[in-house]
């Protein structure tokens, strides 16, 4: 799979995505390596179209532009809440 951007975030040795074409929240090491999948249309259960990135040190942080509009959030280890 290519993978494109919309939202883009860095913290640590990480880096954070969404992926506009697939309604997908990706994470990947900044050094290179598998890109691993946060959340996605399927795990939010919405219709969804993701932006809005924003990371802490414990959770990415994105929103869902559905109606009506939601802030989500997932653990830094992939748990999305």
């Amino acid at each position: 799979m290519e993978y494109g951007w919309l939202d883009l975030g860095l913290l640590g040795s990480d880096v954070y995505w969404s992926y506009p074409g697939g309604n997908l929240l990706l994470e990947a090491p900044k050094a290179g390596g598998t890109v691993s999948t946060l959340a996605s249309a399927t795990s939010s259960g919405l219709p969804i179209s993701l932006s809005g990135l924003a990371l802490d040190s414990a959770h990415v942080y994105w929103t869902l532009q559905a109606s009506p509009g939601y802030v989500k959030r997932a653990a830094l280890d992939g748990v999305a809440k």
